[in-house]
């Protein structure tokens, strides 16, 4: 009966891992302009409009911090496939990342930078997407991990070390 409760907690995790990257990706390929209620890809007429009209530059709230988490992988393991770093609010993950970083073919040891992580506790999770590809939905064939929680206080750049199982 555990091991049911187990498989059942991992799929549900992996779920969640799928359904974060979905939103994150709609996120990441279209953009809106409320200018002209248009939506989708900027063009670079849209570019040129929003540069001529751009407001001039406001400092950030003050209580606003943002700081690089720099993320080393290390894997044993002897394949090329994608490997997907991203920090998230919750363990299991709900919801898209704050920050994320997909490196197509990765040798390991690697260093990636996740960028302007807001002051928090975050979780940072890696995955390597195995044959058969499942970008949406990571399968059991997927190594993953997640590494304890982490919490941004300031802009002091953070570290932290991960070891993908091989599977």
């Amino acid at each position: 009966m555990l091991f049911r409760g187990t498989m059942l907690f991992r799929e549900t995790m992996l779920i969640r891992i799928a359904l974060a990257t979905v939103a994150l990706t709609a996120v990441a390929c279209t953009s809106h302009d409320a200018s002209t209620g248009g939506s989708g890809p900027a063009t670079s007429a849209d570019a040129s409009a929003t540069a001529s009209d751009a407001q001039p530059d406001t400092d950030p709230p003050a209580d606003l911090v943002l700081a690089d988490v720099e993320v080393t992988v290390a894997y044993t393991g002897a394949d090329n496939s994608p490997l997907v770093v991203g920090a998230f609010a919750s363990n299991p993950p709900s919801g898209a990342p704050v920050a994320h970083v997909r490196i197509d073919k990765p040798t390991f040891p690697r260093k990636v930078k996740l960028r302007d992580v807001e002051k928090g506790t975050w979780y940072i999770i890696a995955l390597l997407d195995h044959d058969p590809p499942s970008p949406t939905i990571p399968g059991d064939e997927d190594p993953t991990v997640t590494a304890p929680a982490l919490t941004v206080v300031d802009d002091t750049m953070q570290h932290v070390t991960i070891s993908l199982p091989v599977k």
